[in-house]
């Protein structure tokens, strides 16, 4: 093997090696993309489950301070109840 056949192989070498870096960045830069895209995706609905959660435990926590009002009511003495107020008697019914 001469010096030019060993420059040539070596150059040859230099160039497959160059091809398959630019194609794994490739694929890399593509595989990024694509992951940060699902993440999105995901971040998206979890905004969407964490508002629905925010806006249930509102609305748990105003009819626990409600009910809490009647029952204190209930317990100093003044047991007029409006109608509109609901007391839950039986622990298990909930």
């Amino acid at each position: 093997m001469g010096d030019g056949a060993l420059i040539h192989w070596v150059t040859t070498v230099a160039f497959i090696s160059t091809v398959f870096s630019m194609a794994l960045s490739f694929v890399a830069i593509w595989l990024a993309l694509h992951f940060k895209s699902e993440a999105d995706k995901v971040n998206e609905r979890t905004v969407e489950r964490l508002t629905e959660i925010r806006s249930h435990s509102i609305v748990i926590t105003d009819f626990l301070k409600e009910q809490s009002q009647a029952i204190t009511r209930i317990a100093i003495g003044n047991s007029k109840v409006e109608e509109n107020e609901i007391v839950i008697e039986d622990s298990e019914a909930v």
